[in-house]
């Protein structure tokens, strides 16, 4: 098999992985994959319900040290896509699970994320569930959708 294919990357995800270097990787990645795993390997603790290529479905604890190493793992299941639509991706996963982690689970790691990852041919379908109470987006309001309509930019000015 080799490196960076999705049976690699699966397999890495049932083997609870510590860290995933792709070649050609740099010494700097390779210092970073080193310093990770001597410190803890937080994916250790991501149960793996389901893992094809197409189809991946995790508990991940809440842990914000599991997001980093699970989110280039998930990049590299994008692998075929362009640079541009990989990164845009990544970054909504980053987001959604730091999200999920802080607020969902309150940085408690007894607590899980629940992440269903689906590849389809035209798209990505990334479901993330945390154990948090949940939030009525008109009711926040730093975000646009609260915004009076008199008033279009005003949760540019909210602290």
């Amino acid at each position: 098999m080799e490196a960076g294919t999705p049976s690699v990357i699966i397999n890495a995800l049932r083997e609870h992985f510590c860290d995933f270097l792709t070649m050609p990787f740099t010494v700097t990645e390779l210092r970073s994959a080193v310093s990770n795993t001597l410190a803890g390997c937080p994916a250790a603790e991501i149960e793996v319900a389901s893992a094809n290529p197409e189809w991946v479905e995790l508990r991940v604890p809440g842990d914000l040290a599991s997001v980093a190493p699970l989110q280039k793992l998930l990049t590299q299941l994008e692998a075929d896509l362009p640079q541009e639509i990989r990164e845009a991706t990544s970054y909504a996963l980053g987001e959604m699970l730091n999200n999920a982690i802080e607020h969902g689970c309150k940085l408690d790691r007894a607590k899980r994320v629940e992440i269903s990852y689906v590849r389809l041919k035209r798209g990505i379908i990334c479901r993330i569930k945390d154990p948090g109470g949940g939030f009525d987006p008109a009711h926040l309001e730093h975000a646009a959708v609260s915004n009076p309509n008199d008033d279009p930019i005003h949760h540019l000015v909210v602290a």
